[in-house]
């Protein structure tokens, strides 16, 4: 016991302020605390990044096509197939990429429904997306945000990245050398030295070249977490305050279904009644000629409860893979044209908060960056409790 509490309450240095000292004690005991769920979240995060790129490669055979001259088959009736054979479709993928397949799903956020390959050529279905990985992705994903515990995990959770943030910003203070000469030292690792000085030099300059990767990803984390964290970055980008409790989430969402339906009412009551829903393929179309980047257009069909038509389409051709979306009447008429690089600063955060979290904003080498990044964090704690063992 002895030589836990010396680890754990050493003395203060010579030259050391007291600043730094009570920063280097905050450190270790914070970083204690929180080791396991740091580890737990930034490896069940580095491997759930991947996801859509193991779902295609799993599914290669069905979501990729051989590309033919003319694409003769309409969104429409790709859907009439799925919907007489699998149920209700809630959303539609179209790639501008000649090479893949059209997406039709059912799936709901519970997991709950079946996902289907379409030949945009020849209208042939493809075939099923197999479940196995999506089931696997989505127990990584419910560890990441919720470690299994429902709403318990996720408090465990937000409260886990709150500390390391205020890690990521303490090791950046203890990290500053003492001096120019010091500095040299400190940008790179020693890989030829004894085992403990490796563990020291991974922690701390690993830790320092992924300082400001980590905190978006950490902060973009606590985003989705709590409600004032998403409250305080809508306001400090320039948006207002969204008052938000969990004892009126259910009151907003009743209120959220009433104003649809009393939208949709109004929209039945002022469209011509000799009009015919506007086809999914004439959507299509009519987006991609307003949207004319390469990209993926996802197209959120009507459905009981909502007669709107939404199509998000996901612009490839720029350095950061932004969405813009557009909403139509059934009857084709469009409501609203929201273009990302007209959004207001706090929107536009609001639209890429989880691509950013992800690294999908940037593409596959985003996700590989901070995927990387998420590995260094899982190092961290390991190294950090490697170096405390030592020290005892």
């Amino acid at each position: 016991m002895g030589r836990i509490k010396q680890s754990l309450f050493r003395k203060k240095r010579k030259k050391e302020s007291w600043f730094k000292y009570l920063m280097a004690i905050l450190h270790l005991w914070l970083g204690l605390l929180s080791a396991l769920i740091v580890f737990i979240v930034a490896f069940s995060g580095s491997i759930y990044a991947y996801k859509q790129q193991v779902v295609d490669f799993v599914n290669r055979e069905a979501a990729f096509v051989e590309p033919q001259n003319v694409i003769i088959s309409s969104v429409d009736d790709l859907l009439a197939h799925f919907e007489s054979n699998y149920g209700t479709a809630t959303a539609i993928q179209v790639f501008d990429d000649d090479n893949r397949s059209f997406v039709i799903t059912s799936m709901t956020k519970g997991n709950v429904g079946i996902t289907v390959y379409y030949n945009p050529y020849t209208g042939e279905q493809c075939g099923l997306q197999k479940q196995g990985w999506n089931t696997f992705f989505e127990t990584m994903l419910n560890l990441h945000r919720f470690l299994l515990l429902g709403d318990t995990g996720k408090l465990i959770n937000g409260i886990a990245i709150l500390i390391f943030v205020f890690l990521l910003i303490s090791g950046l203070v203890l990290w500053i050398p003492m001096s120019i000469a010091k500095l040299k030292d400190s940008l790179r690792v020693e890989w030829r030295t004894t085992f403990y000085r490796l563990i020291y030099d991974l922690h701390n300059t690993l830790g320092f070249y992924t300082t400001i990767l980590l905190l978006c990803i950490a902060l973009t984390g606590l985003y989705t977490s709590f409600h004032w964290m998403k409250n305080l970055m809508i306001v400090g980008l320039g948006g207002h305050s969204i008052v938000i409790s969990e004892d009126n989430l259910e009151l907003q969402k009743d209120l959220s279904d009433a104003f649809k339906t009393a939208l949709n009412n109004l929209e039945e009551e002022t469209d011509k009644p000799t009009e015919k829903p506007m086809s999914l393929q004439a959507i299509v179309d009519e987006s991609n000629g307003l949207l004319t980047n390469k990209g993926q257009t996802t197209i959120l069909p009507p459905n009981e409860h909502v007669k709107t038509i939404k199509a998000t389409k996901i612009n490839f051709d720029t350095f950061m893979e932004t969405p813009d979306v557009i909403e139509f009447s059934a009857s084709g008429q469009i409501r609203t044209i929201k273009l990302f690089k007209d959004l207001p600063f706090h929107e536009k955060f609001k639209s890429i908060v989880k691509p950013m979290h992800t690294g999908e904003l940037f593409g596959l080498p985003g996700i590989i960056i901070f995927s990387l990044a998420s590995f260094i964090a899982c190092s961290l704690p390991v190294t950090g409790v490697v170096l405390w063992l030592k020290k005892m």
